[in-house]
């Protein structure tokens, strides 16, 4: 079975949600501006770049703050391999923007996505 999240943002304000269909999961956060991108990646594919993440993310972590964000970066990443999309998505929104910006940074477009889908931005 392909379990995939699809991630599609368009800029402004609005709330996120989910939607299953079929073997698939779509997150969308509908927006009013013109920055536009759709991303579709299977959870395996998500919980591979959160397993890279937790890495650089453990190398960099200086604070409490940021070592609960490696462990909600590594708890996301089991959430995916079980196939678990709302715990993946509560997960990440805890690992919170640090994450976001290390997933930025060192170029994981998948984990960024998914942490930027989970923060509603």
């Amino acid at each position: 079975m392909n379990k995939g999240i699809s991630i599609n943002i368009n800029g402004g304000n609005a709330a996120i949600g989910t939607v299953v269909q079929g073997d698939s999961n779509e997150i969308r956060d509908n927006h009013q501006t013109s920055s536009n991108y759709s991303l579709e990646n299977s959870l395996t594919e998500i919980a591979d770049d959160l397993a890279k993440l937790r890495v650089f993310l453990k190398e960099r972590a200086k604070t409490v703050e940021e070592d609960r964000a490696v462990v909600a970066v590594g708890e996301a990443e089991d959430a995916a391999r079980k196939g678990d999309r709302q715990t993946l998505l509560t997960l990440l929104k805890k690992a919170g923007e640090w994450s976001l910006k290390v997933a930025t940074n060192v170029g994981m477009p998948v984990a960024q996505k998914a942490i930027e889908a989970a923060l509603g931005l």
